[in-house]
């Protein structure tokens, strides 16, 4: 019994109020949204976040661009970016957003991104499955219903984004 069969992907321009917000960062690499630009310089300054590979950085009300709850995630490099440390990474990311019992994830997806997009939809899938659910009843299957993501908006202004590599 796969329960990921009912998490749906949805395309917006907007993360809808309420959703935890995944923005990822690049090491080096420009960031779109002025608001998570400055913070980031801020916190890398600190040396609080250093948009490394697998890097995480959880904030609330950052900008009003994005939803209350953002998880800031470091990619690395654009030029070491594989198709395996995206997966983990994404992987990694909605794993985190578990923690914050939200049904709704938005995932901002820059064009770099996007061309793993394939990818980043299975890791979020393979991320978000729960092969015990089947067995659980009561209380139990409640609270793991509460880890549970059931959509995941792809936030991006493109009209026509096309995930072009495969894996």
């Amino acid at each position: 019994l796969c329960y990921n069969s009912d998490m749906k992907f949805e395309f917006v321009k907007n993360p809808t109020k309420g959703a935890v917000t995944i923005y990822p960062v690049l090491k080096k690499s420009p960031i779109e949204d002025g608001h998570v630009k400055k913070l980031v310089e801020k916190l890398t300054k600190a040396g609080e976040f250093e948009s490394k590979d697998g890097q995480s950085f959880f904030l609330y009300d950052v900008t009003p661009n994005l939803s209350d709850r953002v998880l800031l995630v470091g990619f690395g490099e654009e030029k070491k970016l594989t198709t395996a440390s995206v997966m983990e990474t994404i992987g990694s990311a909605i794993k985190h957003c578990h923690t914050h019992h939200t049904a709704k994830v938005a995932l901002v997806m820059p064009k770099w991104l996007a061309d793993f997009g394939e990818a980043v939809m299975q890791a979020a899938v393979l991320a978000n499955y729960q092969p015990s659910r089947s067995y659980k009843t009561g209380e139990a299957l409640e609270k793991m219903k509460k880890r549970f993501i059931e959509t995941i908006e792809i936030v991006t202004k493109e009209s026509s984004l096309k995930f072009s590599k495969d894996f």
